[in-house]
């Protein structure tokens, strides 16, 4: 259920964090929900919202439009800087930044750190979690052929992106079945299927027609649990473990979950070390994190 947060939400010692600030964000997807306008309202954060669209329905409720193509995330340190640039010409100094929308992860990120902004993901944190495959590939990097330390690595299985038929045949080679296939950036096991077999391999070919990236990794059986990890300057703070219920027929979407976790604490432990170092590992500097992670049926 969606919270609104009121004045009498937070401690006296911290509404000064958020009361009166001015928080640029990247497109309203999300923001438009009443559960964040109305906490924001309460606060009386002034919001500037950077849109793409030059004919948009404006909101009573926003600070400041700020009109900006920014949609070739290619160029997301160049568009910092554009950004940059027409906040100083506005004379319109910003808070903090954010977005809730996962391509324009490294946007904020280049924004924040060009500001000098505390509380920014930090730029390699968000090119590695902005992509799956991105992800599981740092994770598993080595230097001069040796693996890194923690030994994240340990957390991953084997993975493949597909975009093209060939790396769909390299990928049949490489992660073999059975397997998961997947959207590149996603969530919520949206669009989650499951090859048990060379035939449904070859079928993933329609999947790839409409040029978006995909990514196949290896299946594993056990039980699955989501940590959230807390992390303020690189130091993590906290990590609170769920445990997910059983997916619905043919589909990855779970259909219950327990919070906090039903685990004896000795396993609740090990999930929490893993998904911490892995968000560390990755670059990871500020924010709150979702990591997914299995129990196998060998306890690993």
């Amino acid at each position: 259920m969606d919270m609104v947060l009121d004045k009498s939400s937070l401690p006296e010692t911290e509404k000064h964090l958020v009361e009166n600030k001015t928080i640029l964000v990247f497109g309203d997807e999300q923001i438009n929900r009443k559960c964040i306008r109305s906490t924001l309202t309460n606060y009386g954060v002034k919001l500037v919202l950077v849109e793409t669209e030059p004919d948009i329905v404006p909101f009573d409720d926003v600070y400041k439009y700020i009109q900006y193509d920014y949609t070739d995330h290619k160029q997301d340190d160049f568009h910092a800087d554009r950004i940059v640039q027409i906040l100083a010409d506005l004379t319109l100094p910003v808070n903090g930044c954010c977005t809730f929308t996962d391509e324009c992860g490294p946007l904020a990120a280049y924004l924040c750190e060009k500001l000098g902004l505390t509380g920014g993901v930090g730029v390699l944190g968000a090119m590695n979690a902005k992509y799956k495959s991105s992800t599981h590939m740092y994770l598993q990097k080595e230097i001069n052929g040796v693996r890194q330390f923690p030994r994240t690595y340990e957390y991953t299985g084997r993975s493949a992106k597909i975009a093209c038929a060939e790396s769909l045949r390299s990928a049949e080679e490489t992660v073999g079945f059975p397997a998961v296939c997947k959207p590149d950036n996603g969530s919520y096991g949206n669009g989650v299927d499951m090859i048990r077999n060379k035939e449904e391999y070859e079928r993933l070919g329609e999947k790839l027609a409409d040029g978006s990236s995909m990514m196949i990794m290896e299946y594993f059986d056990g039980t699955e649990h989501d940590i959230d990890v807390i992390i303020y300057e690189g130091e993590v703070i906290a990590a609170i473990v769920s445990d997910n219920g059983p997916t619905r027929k043919g589909s990855f979407v779970e259909t219950s979950m327990s919070m906090p976790t039903c685990l004896h604490p000795s396993k609740a432990a090990q999930l929490k070390t893993a998904a911490s170092h892995c968000c560390i590992d990755i670059g990871i500097r500020n924010g709150v994190f979702n990591v997914e992670m299995k129990f196998t049926s060998t306890g690993s």
